[in-house]
């Protein structure tokens, strides 16, 4: 989803962090995750720009993040706050 928009500046960081998760290190590997998701649609250019300038700078092996688990002792489900 941060793909799709690929607000330079907004969405960078996320992406950052997703690439290093998932272990993209190339256009055509986040192009090939990307379509997994989304069947039939590819990057747009302006996606394409944002990983471009992630990798000149290069991406950390390790995010710095990792991804929160929802509780299952909760009372919602955590991944989505806005469903109460």
């Amino acid at each position: 989803m941060k793909l799709r928009g690929s607000r330079a500046g907004r969405d960078t960081d996320d992406i950052v962090e997703l690439m290093a998760f998932c272990g993209v290190e190339t256009v055509a590997d986040a192009a090939e995750y990307f379509e997994s998701f989304y069947p039939g649609e590819v990057l747009e250019p302006k996606a394409c720009c944002v990983l471009e300038a992630i990798l000149a700078r290069g991406v950390p092996e390790e995010p710095h993040l990792r991804p929160q688990q929802p509780s299952v002792t909760s009372n919602h489900y955590s991944a989505h706050p806005r469903r109460r």
